[in-house]
């Protein structure tokens, strides 16, 4: 497990040097191979293994609350992809709303 989750930590570090940021694998991308692999592990356990290997500080988040269309989130930026062999850079924009309720 862990031999397969330092291959996706090399995959990252090798995305990072083409530019390619936004493409990277995050913990629930590790989570859901490694189950697709046939290991039966928490989301959770998966997190404290990448952050072991990758040695990195655990983030901080501060949840918020926002009521239906109060909020519209806008970004954008550069997507880096191979498309027909041919590395090609793509503008996104992106917009969302804050809210993240169940009607």
């Amino acid at each position: 497990m862990i031999a397969d989750i330092s291959y996706c930590l090399v995959e990252n570090r090798k995305k990072r040097c083409r530019g390619e940021h936004n493409q990277q694998m995050k913990c629930t991308d590790f989570s859901e191979y490694l189950i697709s692999k046939g290991y039966e592990i928490s989301y959770s356990t998966v997190c404290l293994l990448v952050n072991y290997l990758t040695d990195h500080n655990a983030e901080t988040f501060i949840k918020q609350y926002y009521d239906p269309g109060n909020v519209c989130e806008f970004d954008w930026g550069e997507v880096k992809l191979f498309l027909v062999s041919k590395k090609r850079i793509l503008n996104m924009a992106i917009f969302t709303t804050a809210f993240e309720g169940w009607l």
